[in-house]
């Protein structure tokens, strides 16, 4: 599961309220992914920092970097490749499993060569008309052969 923190700054005890849902979260025996938004400042949600620092400390798995707003640029493209990598590396020397979410199309692909990144989510890209759509089989072969010849080259993930 997956919880999203939009206009939680404006919460004053968002911490102790992520905390209560990770935990019941975990004792109905299910895993809780930490999001952290690229568009934090425009959904007024906390900062990469403040989330991750709160995932660790509860020793939640999972890191979701994702995007609210669906419709403008990838996650990708709102961090500097730095940035980007550097939450991604924290995460990961905590113990969570990193997850890449948010507005990614193939034309993000090589950019996540050097990203320590263990899961591509691509919901949009999948799909025809929008990501609401239905998932194209067609489309999901695509991006799977486009992965696979840039991880012949590069090494970016282990395909399932």
């Amino acid at each position: 599961m997956k919880l999203g923190l939009k206009s939680c700054t404006e919460l004053p005890d968002w911490q102790t309220q992520w905390r209560r849902a990770f935990d019941a979260v975990h004792a109905a025996g299910k895993q809780l992914a930490a999001v952290i938004y690229a568009d934090w400042q425009m959904t007024h949600a906390p900062s990469p920092q403040e989330v991750l620092e709160c995932a660790l400390a509860a020793g939640c798995r999972y890191l979701l970097i994702d995007t609210y707003e669906k419709k403008s640029v990838s996650s990708v493209e709102r961090f500097s490749p730095g940035e980007l990598a550097r939450h991604m590396h924290v995460a990961q020397r905590g113990g969570m499993t990193t997850v890449l979410a948010g507005n990614l199309q193939v034309t993000n692909f090589a950019q996540l060569a050097d990203l320590p990144v263990n899961v591509i989510a691509v919901r949009g890209a999948a799909c025809r008309e929008n990501r609401l759509a239905r998932i194209d089989p067609e489309l999901v072969r695509e991006l799977r052969t486009r992965l696979n010849a840039l991880n012949s080259r590069k090494k970016i993930y282990q395909p399932l």
